[in-house]
């Protein structure tokens, strides 16, 4: 799919960008319940912290793929486990 496509490059992407991070979809994408409308969200977890780095990242995956309606979310390990698993179930995270 046109999707899948999309996800496989996003993954290369942030492989040469950030080095050993995990990259994941989740959201309504990873539901099944996704429409023209729906964002994609993209889980980034990568040993990285500093915030402008991160920012300079984000920014740059945004303008490669400024045509998908694509939301980056990159955060550390210590920063998923105690924010981000308490809104995404395991179930919903789709390893890419």
């Amino acid at each position: 799919s046109n999707l899948g496509r999309i996800l496989s490059d996003v993954k290369h992407e942030v492989q040469l960008l950030l080095p050993g991070s995990e990259v994941y979809l989740f959201g309504s994408a990873a539901r099944g319940r996704y429409t023209a409308l729906s964002d994609i969200d993209i889980l980034i977890i990568s040993d990285i912290d500093d915030l402008e780095q991160i920012d300079k990242i984000k920014a740059s995956l945004k303008r490669k793929y400024l045509s998908y309606p694509l939301e980056f979310h990159i955060v550390n390990k210590p920063t998923y486990d105690k924010w981000y698993k308490r809104f995404i179930s395991e179930e919903e995270l789709i390893k890419i």
